[in-house]
């Protein structure tokens, strides 16, 4: 039941690729595609459904809301969005690199030369404030104007890289209790199903021992209610084996209540699209935030 989930609802982590990649399986075989800021959605349906010709009906919602198909992705790149096709949902979550700005190329260029994740910021974004500095033409003492205003504005860009993390942070962690507290709807609902459902079991075998108990010493006596009796044990025998051929774990009622539980909870998460591999990735995304802020500071 489990794994049917998790074919039907996906989390995806965009790489951190400049531009990043979004790595979909929509069927056939995983394919890779260039999400480029500059690019409109309908652009990047366009390339899935060359990829997947049997691909019609897709949609990107953000906070449960579609996005018009005229939007640029990198307007929806720095945030959590959902690819819908038919009742598959992908919950496509942003890079670790959503905070580059304006220097792309130059961090590209320091990933291929194998520059650490955070040399590679600091180098890619001075040269790139070195660059707006520079004129087409310029001599000696403008270059060293512009190395030290280059330099000086580094304190800034770090302050506005740490406030840029803090935002992701905040939103991963508002994302994060959303999604936990969601869960435990879910869990609540099917808690109550199975004792529900234990408790109409009981009322059955009060009600199955009452009968017998006044068909045996008030109405029919023994002799009558015997092979009654004999065939209410027998069936719950079956019911038993049923149990332990379907399962593989003899019948008791603390693992039935759990089987009750784990169905009917896997039935609510499938209903609303919602898997637990979010909070996961969630709680990872959290981690990596948090060290990247304790490295600049």
């Amino acid at each position: 039941m489990f794994s049917r989930l998790v074919r039907r609802v996906h989390v995806i982590e965009l790489t951190s690729n400049i531009p990043p990649k979004m790595i979909l399986d929509l069927g056939n075989s995983p394919k890779e595609y260039i999400l480029n800021s500059k690019d409109t959605i309908s652009q990047l349906f366009e390339q899935i459904k060359n990829n997947e010709s049997s691909i019609k009906d897709l949609k990107i919602l953000v906070n449960h809301n579609q996005v018009p198909e005229n939007t640029l992705l990198g307007d929806i790149m720095n945030q959590q969005f959902i690819l819908t096709y038919g009742k598959k949902h992908y919950h496509i979550l942003p890079s670790r690199n959503f905070y580059i700005n304006g220097n792309e190329s130059y961090h590209a260029k320091c990933q291929e030369r194998g520059v650490p994740i955070n040399e590679a910021r600091k180098i890619a974004r001075y040269l790139f404030v070195l660059e707006k500095q520079l004129p087409d033409n310029f001599d000696s003492e403008t270059f060293s104007k512009a190395v030290a205003s280059a330099k000086s504005m580094s304190v800034s860009f770090m302050q506005e890289e740490e406030e840029i993390l803090k935002s992701q942070l905040e939103s991963y962690k508002e994302n994060l209790a959303k999604a936990i507290s969601e869960l435990n709807v879910y869990q609540e609902k099917a808690d109550k199903y199975a004792e529900k459902i234990l408790k109409i079991g009981l009322g059955v075998l009060l009600t199955q021992w009452s009968v017998i108990a006044y068909g045996t010493f008030v109405k029919y006596g023994w002799d009558v209610m015997e092979p009654f009796s004999y065939m209410v044990g027998s069936t719950w025998g079956i019911l038993g084996l049923a149990f332990y051929i379907k399962h593989k774990e003899e019948f008791y009622p603390t693992s039935f209540r759990e089987i009750l539980y784990n169905q009917k909870l896997e039935k609510l998460m499938k209903k609303n699209h919602f898997s637990k591999d979010l909070i996961n990735l969630l709680k990872v995304k959290i981690e990596l935030v948090e060290k990247q802020l304790r490295d600049i500071q």
